[in-house]
């Protein structure tokens, strides 16, 4: 059962969702809240520990509900009334608990219940309680805003909301910003593309950067994909957000120098063309406050500028440990928390939510900003083509739309060129 704090919590993003331009008081004992907005009365029924407890386990029993997009979402009926709420006077009392599966969505609770992980020590998307309910497709936290939000103006006509804006918001995270370095290095990964990919012309491709990038450094191909990607953002009006490793040559995880001639011309080249600048906080970095605080001083040093924006390398997350990394290494905003596997909503919603110290019981100031998609989980992790990695990129975002949310899209510069520029042309540009 969910505590007092909890439950503050969740109504204060459920209100920010519904009802944007007004400001709301709560008051709960634990079993119920009741919230008062715009002049109205709502009350939220809690469930109990027994029926919390098997929501989690993805055994209690459920109804679907038409939501305002359209969807059928399901929802656990506290009440007995037919119907989804009832009304007296400018009160209206909901039959169903719109509380508890949007606690756990936004502070990851489910992932607390086992401890198996992936080879990067990640949670599981078949282990979430959105596998165990199907609510990986659809934000239901904001549908359930929603829902609210649709009974209180069909209730409470003369009542006015001021929808929000919803953001398309293109991330790249950099982890590779040179593809050609020392001999072996370059004599290999041009025999690949002959022996390994097979293909001529890929080849002689990659044999043209390479003479470009003998001549000058800075035209790498990983250099050069991190700036169409930023031209291509800018061209279509798109907030554009890179996340750099911060990294001296021989630490654990380095992959290049951030102090280097390339990785400076590259953080302050974006700089200057529009985009911005995050740390990619690095492999054991996720779980280690020192490590992380020395990267954000290493970049904010190459940057010019303080750095307040971060995903963790590989979208590694302990939820018992690293949001307190983030928040006491100056992190005002993240980008991390999807499923690398799978597509779609992890947290429930696709609007900015604070997120949970759920050790501590209390919210922190660090805001998270849903990851929704990510080149990778199409290509390497499901299978699929670039078509239907594109029809589903489109279908989401139009979901995101409809919930006046922000769709967070992740593509590597590393997933331009070669074998991925079917998907660079076929999907990233249609965008």
């Amino acid at each position: 059962m969910l505590t007092c704090n909890a439950i503050t919590y969740t109504l204060d993003h459920l209100l920010k969702v519904a009802f944007p331009n007004f400001d709301h008081t709560i008051e709960t004992d634990g079993n119920r809240a009741e919230v008062h907005v715009a002049g109205i009365g709502i009350v939220f029924p809690i469930m109990d520990n027994s029926s919390y407890l098997k929501m989690m386990d993805g055994t209690l029993e459920t109804e679907l509900l038409s939501a305002p997009s359209g969807k059928e979402v399901p929802a656990f009926r506290c009440y007995g009334e037919n119907g989804i709420y009832t009304t007296e006077d400018t009160t209206i009392t909901l039959h169903y608990d719109f509380v508890s599966l949007p606690f756990v969505m936004l502070s990851r609770a489910d992932e607390l219940l086992t401890e198996e992980r992936d080879t990067h020590g990640r949670a599981l998307y078949k282990n979430s309680i959105a596998a165990k309910y199907g609510l990986i497709d659809f934000p239901i936290v904001d549908e359930y805003a929603l829902i609210i939000r649709s009974i209180i103006q069909k209730e409470f006509t003369k009542i006015q909301i001021i929808t929000r804006k919803p953001t398309f918001i293109s991330t790249h995270d950099i982890d590779l910003i040179n593809r050609f370095g020392k001999f072996y290095t370059n004599m290999h990964t041009l025999a690949a593309d002959l022996f390994k990919y097979r293909s001529w012309g890929m080849f002689k491709t990659s044999v043209a950067q390479y003479l470009d990038c003998r001549r000058d450094k800075m035209k790498d191909p990983y250099i050069l994909a991190a700036e169409m990607l930023l031209e291509q953002d800018m061209a279509s009006k798109r907030k554009s957000l890179f996340f750099f490793k911060s990294l001296r040559n021989g630490e654990q995880d380095a992959t290049y120098d951030i102090f280097g001639a390339q990785a400076t011309h590259l953080v302050r080249t974006i700089a200057e063309r529009g985009g911005e600048i995050g740390l990619h906080g690095s492999y054991f970095s996720y779980d280690h406050s020192s490590r992380f605080n020395k990267e954000r001083l290493y970049l904010e040093n190459v940057a010019e500028c303080h750095i307040t924006q971060g995903r963790q390398h590989y979208l590694r997350f302990d939820v018992r440990k690293t949001p307190s990394v983030w928040q006491n290494g100056g992190l005002s905003d993240d980008y991390t928390l999807g499923f690398a596997e799978q597509e779609g909503f992890r947290c429930g919603t696709c609007h900015p939510y604070s997120l949970y110290d759920i050790a501590n019981d209390k919210p922190l100031s660090v805001t998270e900003h849903p990851l929704i998609a990510m080149d990778g989980t199409f290509q390497q992790y499901r299978g699929l083509t670039p078509q239907q990695a594109l029809q589903k990129i489109r279908q989401l975002h139009a979901t995101c739309e409809a919930v006046e949310g922000d769709f967070i899209l992740l593509w590597h510069n590393t997933f331009v060129w070669r074998e991925y520029y079917p998907w660079y042309e076929g999907v990233f540009m249609q965008l």
